[in-house]
């Protein structure tokens, strides 16, 4: 990992359908990280614009499920413990745990999404090659909580979580990724699988 840092600070936000005397608070978060693959960037792009995938090497994801392929939209769940999730839906907040996505590239450059239900999050992940069969891939992900949720965001325990989960699957693609790419140059050689 070359670089991994998180951000997450309060904001005040407008609310449309309230009086504009009142407004909501909301948690606007960012974690970002990158780091060197070795593998050919076409591949890496492949597997990761393979967002039904994702669960693979994210281990806080139950589920990705492309809903419309024409339209690029996902409905994306995560893996929640029952009394937690009991708990998130008991007090209405049952968009934290399952949400619909919309996702473009460019070219084998840079994967885009944007969440259009649940929580407020969108991405970036960008693939450049570095030459030596090295690509790096960075990741930078944003979010916004709901006031009951961002207090606990902030939390130094929550920010090491946040940075550890991210680390853990990144680190996890990059472990799957670059065993695909050598058991392709493997056959590539001739030599068979691994």
């Amino acid at each position: 990992m070359k670089e991994m840092y998180l951000i997450a600070s309060p904001r005040v936000a407008a609310a449309r359908a309230m009086p504009r005397s009142s407004v909501i608070v909301s948690w606007i978060g960012e974690t970002t990280g990158s780091l060197d693959i070795a593998a050919p960037k076409e591949m890496l792009f492949t597997a990761y614009a393979d967002i039904e995938r994702m669960p693979q090497w994210s281990p806080l994801l139950e589920s990705v499920t492309i809903v419309d392929s024409a339209k690029r939209c996902s409905e994306w769940a995560l893996r929640v413990p029952r009394p937690l999730a009991s708990l998130i839906r008991a007090a209405g907040m049952g968009q934290l745990v399952r949400w619909t996505a919309v996702h473009e590239t460019e070219g084998c450059d840079v994967l885009r999404w944007q969440s259009l239900s649940g929580v407020k999050n969108s991405g970036e992940a960008t693939f450049v090659y570095r030459g030596g069969g090295v690509t790096t891939v960075a990741l930078r992900i944003s979010y916004e909580l709901p006031d009951l949720v961002g207090p606990v965001l902030s939390a130094p325990f929550a920010q090491r979580f946040v940075r550890r989960t991210l680390l853990s699957t990144m680190t996890r693609f990059k472990e799957a990724l670059e065993a695909e790419a050598a058991s392709q140059n493997r056959q590539n050689a001739g030599l068979g699988p691994l």
